[in-house]
């Protein structure tokens, strides 16, 4: 486990996936978590429905990331863009990774790996899509068995490493 000088290494979520992407929060540019956190999916199907005319927000009122993931999973092509950065941001930041630490085993945990294979296959894709081969981690990428607890149990582990 790598920890840094002060402890905040490994923070995938403030790494730059765009160079040319949003402002996150932290004052950086194109960094993950503003295309694949779940606030960040969430922020976007918002944004880019009530760009359409026939959206009303008043009417039919916000759309959260379960409710974004359902209609991705129902075909919904503003879900499906949504969806498709967050994706090519995922793939984008474990090539990356990858290529840096050739690690033989990737798990992905979080919300978005509670909903199983579709998530999977998709990460697994854009991944491959920017990998050298021969880097692609061995055992491939694998959903966290605690889901959204993943974090939570890293954490806590902190405490002992």
């Amino acid at each position: 486990m790598v920890r840094g000088q002060w402890g905040g290494a490994g923070e995938i979520g403030h790494m730059s996936v765009d160079y040319h992407g949003r402002t996150c929060i932290c004052g950086g540019i194109g960094c993950l978590e503003e295309y694949a956190s779940g606030t960040s999916i969430s922020k976007r199907m918002n944004e880019l429905l009530l760009a359409e005319a026939a959206y009303d927000a008043a009417r039919d009122g916000p759309v959260d990331t379960r409710e974004t993931v359902k209609r991705w999973l129902l075909g919904d092509p503003v879900a499906g863009r949504v969806m498709n950065e967050a994706f090519e941001a995922l793939g984008t930041a474990i090539s990356s990774l990858s290529h840096l630490f050739n690690p033989e085993l990737v798990v992905i945990g979080g919300g978005l790996a509670e909903v199983g294979e579709p998530v999977l296959r998709r990460i697994e894709g854009e991944t491959r899509k920017k990998t050298m081969p021969s880097f692609f981690p061995e055992r491939g990428i694998q959903l966290a068995a605690n889901g959204n607890r993943s974090a939570m149990i890293g954490a806590a582990m902190q405490l002992w490493v």
